[in-house]
């Protein structure tokens, strides 16, 4: 679906040593986007994938948001100010006084 072609490009992410990923995508491809569609985008696909995620895990867990201390975030994707933990936390109802940090990796 990325249209990625190349078998060295496939292969990056083939022997990555990760089991799965997780993408969002919405509506049809435009390669016109600006940067600032395209971030917008990305921070719209995150904030759902992320929730998603921490919801479930939190679930399996048998925990709720006001019982995370610390809360980290990896993403290889955009960037957005103020940070997608941030955002995270402010819209799911954190604790105050939760930490954060996030790794972005390119």
């Amino acid at each position: 679906m990325a249209g990625y072609q190349s078998d060295r490009i496939r292969k990056m992410f083939l022997n990555s040593d990760i089991d799965y990923r997780h993408f969002h995508l919405e509506g049809d491809v435009n390669r016109d986007e600006s940067s600032d569609q395209l971030n917008q985008r990305y921070l719209r696909g995150a904030m759902k994938t992320g929730c998603r995620a921490i919801v479930n895990c939190l679930a399996a867990a048998g925990r709720t948001v006001r019982d995370v201390d610390f809360l980290a975030i990896c993403t290889c994707t955009g960037y957005v100010c103020p940070d997608l933990g941030s955002r995270l936390i402010a819209h799911m109802g954190f604790r105050n006084d939760v930490q954060r940090t996030q790794a972005a990796w390119h």
